[in-house]
């Protein structure tokens, strides 16, 4: 079966001479308490630290956040990094993740929780899979499409849009279903996006001095009694 889970030797064998990764898996529990490594397929050889990735965890996918390069692998071998989420670059600049380090060594914090702080509220929470109609090729839906097809690509005429708001009579999963066979054709791009957390108006009171207020002041300042 293709998802079947790949054997000890096979995992020694995919990541060997690659370069690997230290990634820090947002999970809850014990899974965000550690640091894992995963090797780095070469579609991604640009991948940077800071940046947001998808990982194989367990059974599922997981969204994590590159550390940085890893010295060695571990004994049972390593998996490979799925693939690189868009959020217009590092979602931490180097600094921050030095910090980041820092706070989860001396105060034994999981660096999940020290991440997710350095972070904007809600913002990991915002994780979408956007379909974009490919730009430049095929103006016209093709003739040989089905009508499904056809009007998944209209919905995408005028901007990329999340998955899920996208109208189809098959439901998720079918709509994905289409929307990669569309990706295959080269019709559209399938990217995980982290959306920009939405944040509430932050109102600040400002205070200022009058004129009395300086004269006042500066008449202190010499002494004076008001």
């Amino acid at each position: 079966m293709s998802d079947a889970v790949p054997s000890t030797s096979a995992l020694e064998s995919v990541g060997k001479g690659s370069r690997l990764v230290e990634v820090a898996i947002d999970a809850a529990g014990g899974g965000g308490a550690r640091t894992y490594t995963y090797h780095v397929p070469e579609a991604l050889a640009d991948l940077r630290a800071g940046e947001a990735v998808l990982v194989p965890f367990g059974r599922r996918q997981a969204l994590a956040v590159v550390l940085g390069d890893a010295s060695e692998a571990p004994a049972g071998g390593t998996k490979g990094v799925l693939e690189r989420v868009r959020a217009d670059g590092p979602l931490l600049a180097s600094l921050s993740l030095a910090l980041a380090r820092w706070i989860g060594d001396h105060y034994l914090a999981p660096p999940a929780l020290t991440l997710r702080a350095m972070l904007p509220p809600g913002f990991l929470e915002r994780l979408e899979l956007m379909a974009e109609r490919r730009p430049g090729a095929h103006a016209a839906a093709p003739d040989d499409l089905p009508p499904a097809d056809a009007d998944l690509l209209d919905q995408l005429a005028e901007r990329p849009r999340p998955i899920r708001d996208l109208v189809s009579a098959e439901g998720r999963a079918g709509t994905l279903r289409r929307l990669r066979a569309l990706e295959a054709r080269g019709l559209v791009d399938l990217d995980w996006t982290l959306a920009a957390a939405v944040a509430a108006p932050r109102y600040v009171r400002w205070i200022r001095l009058t004129a009395d207020g300086r004269a006042a002041a500066d008449g202190l300042s010499r002494g004076e009694r008001p």
